[in-house]
């Protein structure tokens, strides 16, 4: 118990240093130097992983240079520095974190769009800024679940997310596999997703605060081949999709302590 306290206290300082450090320059880089801003937050959150013992193992296909949609699977806010590390994304997140003090401004620094449900008229805007993004050579991540789960079970993907793509029928769209597989090199189970998930009612920083005690932890990120929409509309698109990660996160789970060989699964 003690040796965690020390190891979360060390990590929490290391980590807001980190994070208040890298916003200066990535706010410069997004006003003076595009270019850089856009891949900044690979080495960012690649660096503040490394900080937090989080091993990232990143497979499959590598996606192609002119952007592209991803589609991944929703576990919590370890999500967003993991995934992050694939290569420079934005992404497509619910308007309610534009509210939170510290971490919109932390999304607005990557580019992230943020979408309402609730207002049609605001949700057509929102999505042509996503078309344009996309238009531009943009990679947009969506979680399609549209919320986070516990990471036992994949929820049922939202269709509409998956609207973009019908405009851009040769563009890929590529589902992604996020899986925590290990913690102390020991398989994590049902019984612990709760530490690295975060949903539901669960509160954000008493969870960051706990994580932080924890050891190291292995994570999985498997990219599979793309499909497109030239070939399939949305709702096909989004039943793929889940189809697609629901399987690949079953293998990874079951082997959690191997290798896995993806080319069975992809």
């Amino acid at each position: 118990m003690l040796m965690g306290r020390i190891r979360a206290t060390r990590l929490a300082f290391t980590s807001v240093m980190w994070i208040l450090l890298c916003m200066p320059i990535q706010a410069f880089n997004k006003r003076f130097a595009p270019q850089w801003s856009r891949s900044f937050p690979v080495w960012f959150h690649g660096s503040l992983l490394r900080m937090m013992g989080v091993r990232v193992t990143i497979t499959g296909t590598k996606p192609r240079k002119g952007g592209g949609l991803m589609v991944a699977n929703h576990q919590g806010w370890l999500d967003i520095p993991v995934l992050s590390t694939i290569c420079p994304l934005s992404f497509v997140a619910k308007a309610e974190i534009n509210k939170w003090p510290f971490f919109n401004i932390l999304a607005r620094l990557q580019r992230t769009v943020f979408i309402s449900r609730k207002r049609e008229k605001k949700l057509a805007q929102q999505r042509d800024e996503i078309s344009e993004r996309l238009a531009m050579g943009a990679t947009m991540m969506v979680f399609a679940e549209g919320t986070s789960g516990r990471g036992i079970h994949v929820l049922p993907f939202r269709s509409s997310l998956f609207s973009v793509a019908e405009k851009f029928p040769d563009m890929p769209v590529y589902p992604v596999t996020v899986c925590y597989r290990r913690r102390y090199g020991m398989p994590i189970g049902r019984d612990d997703h709760p530490t690295v998930g975060w949903y539901a009612d669960m509160d954000l920083l008493p969870h960051v605060w706990d994580f932080f005690k924890l050891g190291p932890v292995d994570v999985s990120v498997h990219i599979h081949e793309p499909i497109y929409a030239r070939d399939h509309d949305r709702k096909r698109l989004a039943r793929m999709s889940h189809e697609q990660i629901v399987a690949s996160l079953e293998t990874l789970r079951r082997h959690a302590g191997k290798k896995v060989d993806f080319a069975r699964i992809a």
